[in-house]
């Protein structure tokens, strides 16, 4: 063992792999990126975003957005592609 590193290995499943799952075994700190996740928590406020401005909604599907950006007195217009 002498003059060999050690290196962190990753537990193999190769002989019989669940079904789905490849033949590693990876848990969710292996996956996961290495900075903050936010989940479910606002990053913004639309309408303080918005307020008195013009607003391009691209994908705008049906427009949720419209009534939020036209109450503080900006205009909306949406642009669906479909």
């Amino acid at each position: 063992m002498e003059g060999q590193t050690s290196q962190k290995q990753t537990s193999i499943n190769r002989d019989k792999p669940a079904k789905g799952q490849g033949v590693r075994k990876l848990k969710m700190t292996d996956q996961a990126p290495d900075c903050e996740i936010v989940i479910n928590r606002p990053l913004y406020n639309l309408v303080d975003l918005v307020k008195e401005k013009n607003v391009v909604d691209i994908g705008c599907g049906y427009g949720r957005n419209q009534s939020i950006v036209e109450s503080v007195g900006g205009q909306w217009t949406g642009v669906e592609p479909f």
